[in-house]
């Protein structure tokens, strides 16, 4: 839909809904991609803007997510990532897009399509058979997914890591932080987690990986020495580190 039929779609739906004494949202544009997103939201007329509640856009291009961040705190609107999905089976192409939209889009919620499928894109599979039988069960997508869901909580706050495969979050009320670092490369690295931006954590970092041959696997705690921990990031990796006693300065 050309953003010129989008500003008539939005300025029919606000009118119909200001007499029917309903205040829902309106949310726009949801473009597959952040600069369509962009493109359509310059075009839109000031009264189109006024009635727009919430911004969205899926991030299946991924093409300019710190523009759209901008111009969304511009307009001063909340942000969604409503779609994203792909049919890479082992949720290495996901957990790069989940990290890379909550480090540089810094949406208020992020949504992947779709929970249940076949053929590398559910986190639960089901044949779908046409005689109707259920045949679930979790993929490795969903055990890398559940590396961001489970640490990085509703209510968190998020954190910049200062590298490109890492996001923190920080939860103030259990004084939990949680650092995912994604390795979608073929070869190991080492990361120094430096910690200075707390004045206290806990004496280890408990480390979570999901790989190839691990499923959120509980691994040995790591050391914490003066605001510091190294870990090994093996290659096609997912690995979440949880500290508690997080306090931060």
């Amino acid at each position: 839909m050309a953003a010129k039929q989008q500003n008539r779609l939005i300025n029919l739906l606000q009118a119909e809904l200001q007499k029917r004494g309903l205040r829902t949202l309106i949310d726009a544009p949801e473009d597959n991609d952040e600069q369509s997103g962009i493109h359509d939201l310059k075009h839109y007329t000031r009264k189109a803007l006024k009635d727009v509640g919430q911004i969205s856009t899926h991030s299946y291009g991924a093409n300019n997510p710190a523009g759209l961040k901008s111009l969304a705190a511009h307009l001063h609107k909340p942000l969604r990532q409503t779609e994203y999905g792909d049919g890479e089976p082992t949720g290495m192409k996901m957990a790069r897009r989940i990290r890379d939209d909550l480090a540089i889009l810094r949406p208020i919620s992020c949504c992947y399509w779709q929970a249940v499928d076949y053929a590398g894109w559910g986190l639960l599979n089901n044949p779908l058979e046409a005689d109707g039988t259920q045949n679930f069960f979790a993929t490795r997508k969903f055990y890398t997914f559940e590396q961001f869901t489970r640490f990085l909580r509703p209510g968190c706050n998020l954190i910049a890591c200062g590298d490109q495969n890492s996001i923190a979050g920080y939860d103030p009320s259990s004084h939990t932080l949680a650092i995912v670092t994604v390795n979608d490369s073929m070869a190991d690295f080492t990361v120094t987690y430096d910690l200075s931006g707390f004045s206290a954590t806990s004496p280890t970092a408990q480390p979570y990986r999901t790989s190839q041959s691990e499923d959120v696997k509980q691994l040995a705690p790591l050391t914490v020495k003066n605001q510091k921990f190294v870990s090994v990031i093996p290659a096609q990796s997912v690995t979440t580190f949880v500290l508690q006693h997080a306090m931060a300065n």
